[in-house]
């Protein structure tokens, strides 16, 4: 008899797919459900970061590729990759089939095993512009002849999901959206201690995310070294937890705007609640995401709250009534946080002025900073607003897929509940 279901992703390296996941392998076997997750390459960072032993028995690998290895080896092996999917599907004889992000998606729909597939979009589809051309005309086409053996496409935001809708043929009623749920497991436990909270009433802002350009850190000291200007009597300090090929260019950036004693950048850390606790005021300042859960959890910790508002996910979270794909051109305060204007890619040296969305970044902060009441009614509907990303309720969304209620993000635009595919 078929039962169970399987999860395929293209590698379990750190990221915020990855996270989702294993926590939905997790969910499954806590509810006793029969469930496995297939990793197309062998990176496990995220196995090792924490995932209990009895999580690891039910992982398998179809490659003895890393995620670093180079595109032409992925393409090279992937027939090998898919024919082990297919020997292993029928071994396990499963009903669902949930795949994440674009390779395995595709793995999924060249699957010949009888099986309901469930394909989890975790980006908005403009954002496939800008990779590598093969990679870029490979999803097109998979996405556009082949998305007709899907029977549901998943999003974990309703800008993507609209975006994806104008450009790819979705069949009619398959699209769901759904929320990443709150971690609070990654919140709490180890990593490094921060220190200790200065008592010359210095102010504390934090950032977390991959020290990449598209997480507009470089945008955000730019920003921050206005908001010091503004408010020298704050003396503010600027942590950004995360690691990547950006730290040592961060830092000399910091030295050219004269901030470098004020900003802290400790590395990455699985757990950043201690820091979290100490911050005054928490910033995304992303160009693009694909579901911010950094944001979601500082809303968690009761932090008052600033995000670009980029594609997707940050105004779905603080601004839930209005129009996603929608972008504010001014600083816009809602009941749970504030918007800036989008920030664009381009990295500004340190002597030009700043960008419409840098100037908005440096405002929203340095208002809140001026701003005690503000401050406060923020967290607490920030902390309030959290709540609604209860693991319980997406784990329930995922299990109604199949027939079940449409699953949308939590205070989601009405418009976009159950909106069928074109």
């Amino acid at each position: 008899m078929r039962q169970g279901t399987v999860i395929l992703i293209g590698s379990l390296e750190t990221g915020g797919a990855q996270r989702v996941a294993i926590w939905l392998l997790e969910e499954h076997l806590r509810a006793g459900l029969d469930c496995r997750l297939i990793a197309v390459d062998c990176t496990m960072d995220m196995v090792s970061a924490g995932s209990p032993e009895a999580v690891g028995r039910h992982i398998h690998c179809l490659g003895g590729l890393q995620v670093t290895a180079p595109t032409l080896a992925k393409w090279l092996s992937a027939p090998l990759a898919w024919l082990r999917l297919q020997i292993l599907l029928l071994r396990l004889r499963p009903v669902r089939l949930i795949s994440f992000m674009e390779r395995a998606n595709i793995l999924s729909l060249l699957t010949v095993v009888p099986v309901r597939r469930v394909l989890s979009v975790r980006s908005h589809p403009d954002l496939i512009a800008g990779k590598a051309a093969g990679k870029r005309i490979g999803i097109a086409l998979a996405y556009r002849f082949l998305l007709r053996r899907a029977h549901r496409l998943v999003f974990n935001s309703a800008e993507a999901a609209q975006a994806f809708r104008r450009r790819y043929p979705v069949g009619e009623g398959i699209t769901r959206i759904i929320a990443n749920p709150l971690n609070d497991a990654a919140l709490f436990g180890g990593g490094a201690s921060p220190p200790a909270r200065q008592e010359d009433g210095a102010a504390t802002i934090v950032a977390v995310g991959r020290l990449k350009p598209e997480k507009g850190h470089w945008q955000l000291l730019r920003a921050f070294a206005d908001v010091r200007r503004r408010l020298p009597d704050l003396n503010p300090t600027l942590v950004i937890l995360g690691d990547g090929p950006l730290r040592r260019p961060l830092q000399e950036l910091a030295e050219a705007l004269g901030i470098g004693p004020s900003l802290r950048l400790p590395g990455f850390t699985p757990t950043p609640a201690q820091w979290l606790q100490q911050a005054d005021i928490f910033v995304l300042p992303s160009i693009w995401e694909g579901f911010p859960n950094a944001l979601l959890e500082a809303m968690a910790m009761g932090c008052a709250v600033v995000a670009a508002d980029c594609r997707s996910g940050p105004r779905e979270i603080l601004a839930p009534d209005t129009d996603p794909e929608v972008k504010t051109a001014t600083v816009e305060t809602t009941r749970f946080g504030m918007l800036t204007p989008p920030l664009t890619l381009e990295a500004l040296p340190a002597a030009a002025p700043l960008t419409a969305g840098e100037r908005g970044l440096a405002e929203a902060m340095a208002r809140l900073l001026r701003d005690d009441d503000l401050r406060r009614r923020l967290r607490n509907g920030a902390a309030e607003r959290a709540t609604r990303y209860d693991r319980a309720a997406i784990f329930a969304a995922w299990q109604e897929l199949d027939g079940g209620p449409t699953a949308s993000l939590p205070d989601g635009p009405r418009s976009l509940r159950s909106q069928p595919g074109r």
